[in-house]
């Protein structure tokens, strides 16, 4: 498999296989929650994560999807997280009998832990859930990581 990087105007360019350093496998890892998640308190939930390491600078994406079974309005709170810094967070408010998907993003160097997207409601409520298999493709709450540097 030829190894690529991307230009600056938007185009994948083979890199060269002699005269340079090899940059090695590119690392992409991705999980999915693999149970619904209730929200049973107010305190933050753990959804999607992955076990990268310590070194390096990664490119994380990931989304979760939130249903809100029989609550009234409710506001859930995301966080895209190493365990001690923020990378990216969100906010969305569900009716009863809607759902709601947030996507959050973001670059981080030498995460302090695994890299992962966690979710707080300001309602506690069994019937609040980070959702893995709504679809029917298990894969509604899902993050993948890059190793970019």
């Amino acid at each position: 498999m030829t190894q690529r990087f991307l230009r600056d105007d938007g185009t994948f360019q083979p890199l060269a296989s002699s005269g340079s350093s090899s940059a090695g496998p590119v690392t992409l890892l991705t999980k999915s929650t693999t149970a619904d998640v209730a929200l049973t308190t107010t305190g933050f939930f753990a959804g999607p994560a992955v076990s990268q390491g310590s070194s390096g600078t990664w490119l994380v994406i990931g989304s979760v999807s939130i249903s809100n079974g029989t609550v009234g309005n409710c506001t859930c709170y995301g966080q895209l997280y190493d365990t001690t810094t923020t990378v990216d967070a969100g906010v969305v408010s569900m009716s009863p009998g809607f759902g709601a998907t947030m996507t959050l993003a973001g670059i981080l160097a030498s995460p302090a832990g695994n890299l992962q997207i966690r979710v707080a409601s300001n309602v506690a409520s069994a019937s609040i859930v980070i959702n893995f298999n709504v679809t029917g493709f298990s894969k509604d709450s899902t993050i993948t990581a890059f190793r970019i540097g």
